[in-house]
């Protein structure tokens, strides 16, 4: 779906994001906090305040936070995915009341919807988990909330948003012509900012839809870990209790 009022975000490999309708966009200055237990998880713990570098930035009328999000590349492309969240369709903030909330898997190349223009898409909210696998390996990795964690908008791609829509100079091309990719990105969000267009393609998203910077910053963390099995094994790697340093599974 094409937001109306927010560009496209500059990321690195991982790296804590969020743009403002300009050509270039703008990288949040924050760092994000890992820390690794000795099981293999990891938990990352993101935050975005009003730092001096972002002074003058987010607070001009008009602009919003376009997302708030950390993004993997798996080079290697898992080819399957599994989560729990809406679905099956892809859903966002102000776009979700078809989607049920339950488990759902499928084929990674398969979450693009085939929109005439390519623009975002693949995009799911409510997230409790969400899984990646090779079929040929049978290895994936997993993020997950548990239960003093907010559920995560998510998705995973096989194609960089760069090439469904670049910006405010359009391609003009079609679905078809995308390239996809030997690698799976993996978008993990605190939140997207909504869709908007309430009146046609021209209206932005209401106010309640929309990002908010407050003046104590914004986070959000989850957990990150990998597993062997396929897809939908991933679910038996998530705990609704933050994982320990002691505990094997």
């Amino acid at each position: 779906m094409q937001h109306s009022s927010c560009t496209k975000a500059v990321t690195s490999k991982y790296t804590n994001t969020f743009t403002q309708p300009t050509s270039g966009g703008h990288h949040g200055c924050d760092p994000t906090l890992p820390t690794i237990l000795g099981i293999g998880a990891i938990r990352f713990r993101e935050w975005v305040g009003r730092s001096p570098c972002l002074k003058g930035l987010i607070l001009s009328p008009g602009w919003c936070i376009f997302r708030l999000r950390l993004l993997f590349r798996i080079l290697s492309g898992a080819v399957l995915h599994d989560r729990y969240g809406r679905g099956p369709h892809e859903s966002y903030v102000d776009r979700n009341r078809s989607a049920r909330l339950g488990q759902w898997g499928g084929v990674v190349r398969e979450q693009l919807f085939p929109y005439v223009r390519p623009q975002e898409t693949g995009n799911k909210v409510d997230v409790r988990w969400i899984g990646v696998s090779s079929t040929t390996k049978s290895i994936g990795i997993v993020a997950f909330v548990d239960h003093t964690m907010t559920p995560l908008s998510a998705s995973a791609l096989d194609v960089d948003e760069y090439d469904l829509d670049g910006g405010f100079v359009k391609s003009q091309q079609h679905a078809a012509e995308v390239v996809h990719k030997n690698q799976t990105i993996l978008h993990i969000d605190f939140r997207q900012t909504g869709l908007g267009g309430i009146d046609s393609w021209g209206r932005g998203p209401l106010d309640e839809y929309q990002i908010a910077l407050p003046r104590r910053g914004l986070s959000y963390s989850f957990w990150l870990r990998p597993y062997r099995g396929s897809a939908e094994d991933a679910g038996d790697y998530v705990t609704d209790t933050p994982p320990c340093f002691g505990c094997i599974k």
